[in-house]
């Protein structure tokens, strides 16, 4: 991990929030970060990518969050 690499300070759990990307595909996203990078601190969203957790603004095609209410894992 480089200097450059973001850290996270806090989590916050996010039910009912989704990360939105290009062409209309949504996940939910599991929490928000409290993150400092390169000295700045921001609010970020974190996803499940294939199993390993990572900050929603990062993937590809990233477009915004939405609130939709509390998620419900499908039974």
């Amino acid at each position: 991990m480089s200097t450059d690499d973001p850290v996270i300070l806090q989590i916050i759990p996010a039910p009912g929030w989704w990360a939105c990307y290009d062409g209309g595909v949504t996940e939910p996203v599991m929490a928000f970060a409290l993150v400092e990078e390169q000295g700045a601190r921001r609010v970020a969203s974190v996803v499940a990518d294939f199993r390993v957790p990572m900050l929603a603004e990062d993937a590809d095609g990233f477009a915004g969050l939405k609130y939709r209410g509390p998620w419900v894992a499908p039974e």
